[in-house]
């Protein structure tokens, strides 16, 4: 489910990408999210703030380049290492090159600071941290977020996973939802109805091979849950095609 964010937006938007624990497919959630929100023509830039997985990174090939470490650690400027991809809008600040990079210098307001910068000039800002139980990123970043979206992987353990939503009410963030990765069809069935499947079945046939691709139903959310009240179901199939993405 994506819940209204009571943070007031008069610039680019923060949304925080995290995990209870590594290996649940938070990386490949970002790029999903990062694709959708530029087809849609936002100036979108995904951050890579895991920097232990520094899943983001390697994705584009990046890791031997300057990045975040470099702007918080050498003072490197940050439009110097912002990097554009092959999708049309999307932009990535990777990692960074420094392995022994003490991640103590992302203070919150040195952060904070930065992304009001970046906030200027690109909406939404996705940044994809490390796990919340653990990581000391995930630890400076996700207060600073508009909002939090929490990625499970089946097989998580209900333990880890209220955990983690302890741990990120103890921060003060703003959890927007939480998204079920690699769920299998019994999972969706006993969390929507057959109509809501079937409906979005016909409705993608239906849709013509050369129309412009709308944002993904998690997209969306994310998108009007800062300016609507009520609460919004996040349809099933955006935790079905994270299921079918390669793990961060």
């Amino acid at each position: 489910m994506i819940a209204h964010s009571d943070r007031q937006h008069d610039r680019g938007q923060i949304i925080t990408i995290t995990s209870a624990s590594a290996g649940e497919g938070k990386t490949s959630l970002t790029l999903t999210l990062g694709m959708s929100f530029a087809a849609t023509g936002r100036n979108t830039l995904m951050i890579d703030a895991d920097l232990v997985g520094r899943g983001l990174t390697s994705q584009f090939d990046l890791l031997r380049v300057p990045g975040l470490t470099e702007v918080k650690g050498h003072g490197t400027k940050v439009e110097e290492v912002i990097h554009t991809t092959a999708t049309e809008n999307l932009s990535v600040l990777p990692a960074g090159m420094r392995l022994d990079f003490d991640p103590k210098q992302l203070s919150r307001d040195g952060s904070s600071r930065l992304l009001d910068e970046l906030r200027k000039i690109y909406d939404p800002i996705l940044i994809d941290t490390g796990p919340i139980l653990g990581s000391l990123e995930a630890d400076i970043v996700c207060p600073l977020a508009d909002m939090v979206v929490v990625g499970l992987s089946r097989g998580t353990s209900p333990k880890i996973a209220q955990a983690a939503l302890a741990r990120l009410q103890q921060l003060n963030a703003q959890v927007a939802g939480i998204v079920f990765n690699r769920a299998s069809m019994q999972d969706l069935t006993k969390s929507v109805s057959h109509v809501s499947i079937h409906s979005q079945s016909m409705r993608s046939q239906s849709t013509p091979r050369n129309t412009r691709r709308p944002a993904a139903p998690l997209a969306l959310a994310l998108s009007t849950s800062t300016t609507d009240e009520s609460v919004q179901d996040t349809p099933a199939e955006a935790s079905a095609a994270d299921s079918n993405r390669k793990t961060a």
